[in-house]
């Protein structure tokens, strides 16, 4: 009895042994899996950040090109605002000195005028009826 018990027993623990041993063989096969679909996952994201990587630096190539060209495009319409005040400015004081010359010179026949009108002698009006 001993013996079938011990041969109960010894069947029991490889019973035990054998569903351990396959409960441990699906956890090891689950955990490949696991490792499969996590590498694949892993080149997966990495191939879209390489993808990810190469837009931004596009992108950032294309907008530091606008922005230079932007720049460019302001500079150059405020030389030209520049340059057409400065014209108007050189306009306007070759107007200003030529009205100044204008106002002496008329100030100059003004008084000559007043002194023409000065030196001949007054006539009476009430001579003339």
């Amino acid at each position: 009895m001993f013996e079938r018990n011990q041969a109960s027993q010894d069947q029991l623990i490889s019973t035990i042994l054998k569903e351990r041993g396959d409960s441990l063989e699906k956890q090891r096969l689950s955990f490949l899996e696991m490792i499969s679909n996590l590498e694949k996952s892993k080149s997966h994201c990495v191939t879209e950040l390489a993808t990810h990587e190469e837009d931004h630096k596009i992108l950032l190539a294309t907008l530091m090109k606008t922005f230079e060209d932007d720049r460019e495009s302001e500079r150059l319409k405020w030389n030209q605002e520049k340059s057409d005040l400065l014209k108007i400015r050189e306009q306007s004081l070759e107007r200003e000195k030529e009205h100044q010359n204008n106002e002496t010179s008329f100030r100059s026949q003004l008084n000559d005028l007043h002194c023409q009108i000065n030196k001949k002698p007054k006539k009476k009006w009430y001579k003339f009826f």
